[in-house]
């Protein structure tokens, strides 16, 4: 697995979810721009911050990694 995936797997959700990078991070509980430094690239989340980013969407890891799961 590609390190990108889980920046681009975060604004694939986020856009399907329809709120902004900026809300997302502060809905966590972060600064404005902890979300687009993941999506960019920029920084990775902690494992903890990780399975927060998972939760928000209300998903299962599983759901989150296995992208095969959704497209079929």
């Amino acid at each position: 697995m590609k390190a990108a995936f889980i920046g681009e797997r975060i604004t694939e959700l986020r856009l399907k979810k329809e709120v902004s990078e900026y809300k997302m991070s502060y809905d966590l509980g972060h600064n404005k721009n902890y979300i687009r430094a993941i999506t960019s690239g920029r920084s990775l989340p902690s494992v903890k911050e990780l399975f927060a980013i998972i939760d928000y969407f209300e998903m299962t890891p599983v759901e989150f990694f296995d992208t095969e799961y959704w497209n079929h």
